[in-house]
């Protein structure tokens, strides 16, 4: 049966907010720790006064009023890539007395140590729900949201012509002079991975092309929404989509380098309804939040994602708009959509989580560009 995650205030928490409501003397929330649940999943309740098997403790980084629910107070903070070696089912806030005042079940998630050969930062992030946010006072440690990791600043490699070298080894292959038994069309296509609908060769090639296209316009159009003043021409190469995004101005800060996408998988909600598990990539160090992201894997990995906050056309911003391609290629006639703010996607001050569509399901690298 599926694992149910949530969080809520424990009794004294609520014993606490409610005295602050009455005295106005308000409860200073100033740590949060994780555990790993003793080994396995369990149901926080009201009655927890401890986490289960705490494994790391530490200073909130940042808080902020959720600006749809005033409500909900959004905590988050990192534990840094040198604590690791455990893993996270129970996340708690503690206030100034040491009194915990929430507790939550959190998805099972891996804090990997140097001793792993592989290290990160691990982004913390839990919604408080109270009856009246200016009860509750965050004392933030400003060191705590200084990234750790650093970016390569430079700008967005050049992307392969292999999509031009496919287009002239098809078009060879069409023009040989030989039986129809060599016709695109007679050549069927044993396609194990369920990419193309098409069980024939030239079917298979129109919907690669046309998905080519798909995923050329998107990434034109989030350009244009960033600066109205580029021009993209008509059927696009990618080096002239690369060449376009070295042209934007916007008189706001921007960012770009390499990222390697993530060894685990997180759940990532659509736009609407339903979730998916994917590889994503995070970076940090940025010194402003990012509202438009281009993402494109290179070598094996080969897949492209849009992060926005200009899209209105599926009624819901922030979106991620990913897919995989195929030499510079989509995949898929469905680009697919996801939430940008779901929890585990989001852009925030100083860094970003994006989920990356992959056309093979491994670990590789990735050139990105972030603008404010």
């Amino acid at each position: 049966m599926a694992e149910n995650f949530y969080s809520i205030l424990t009794s004294a928490g609520l014993a606490k907010l409610a005295n602050a409501q009455v005295t106005g003397k308000k409860v200073d929330l100033t740590e949060i720790a994780v555990g790993d649940g003793g080994g396995t999943y369990y149901n926080p309740t009201q009655n927890d006064i401890q986490l289960r098997n705490e494994v790391w403790r530490g200073n909130i980084g940042s808080v902020e009023i959720d600006s749809e629910n005033p409500n909900w107070i959004v905590i988050e903070s990192y534990i840094p890539a040198t604590q690791g070696g455990f893993t996270v089912r129970e996340v708690g806030i503690f206030d100034d007395a040491g009194d915990l005042i929430a507790i939550g079940k959190y998805p099972e998630t891996y804090k990997p140590s140097l001793d792993d050969g592989a290290t990160k930062d691990l982004l913390l992030r839990m919604i408080i729900e109270v009856t009246n946010a200016s009860a509750v006072t965050m004392k933030v440690d400003p060191s705590v949201i200084i990234a750790s990791r650093k970016y390569v600043d430079e700008k967005v490699g050049v992307v392969s012509d292999n999509l031009t070298q496919l287009d002239n080894k098809v078009m060879s292959h069409l023009a040989e002079d030989a039986t129809d038994a060599h016709n695109a069309t007679n050549i069927s296509l044993i396609d194990t991975s369920n990419l193309f609908t098409s069980t024939n060769v030239e079917g298979a090639l129109k919907e690669l092309f046309t998905n080519v296209s798909n995923g050329k316009n998107l990434v034109g159009r989030a350009i244009t929404d960033v600066d109205e003043n580029i021009t993209i021409p008509t059927d696009p190469t990618f080096q002239q989509l690369a060449n376009a995004i070295g042209q934007i101005s916007t008189g706001n800060k921007w960012a770009s380098g390499q990222a390697v996408i993530s060894q685990d998988k997180l759940p990532f909600m659509y736009v609407g309804t339903g979730s998916a598990n994917l590889r994503y990539i995070e970076v940090y160090g940025l010194d402003f939040k990012a509202s438009n992201i281009v993402v494109i894997a290179n070598g094996n990995a080969r897949g492209f994602s849009v992060y926005t906050e200009l899209d209105d056309y599926y009624n819901y911003s922030p979106t991620v708009k990913t897919a995989p391609y195929i030499n510079g290629a989509a995949t898929s006639a469905v680009v697919y959509n996801f939430r940008g703010d779901d929890g585990n996607a989001y852009s925030i001050l100083g860094g970003f989580r994006i989920p990356i569509h992959l056309l093979f399901d491994e670990v590789g690298v990735c050139s990105w560009i972030a603008y404010e």
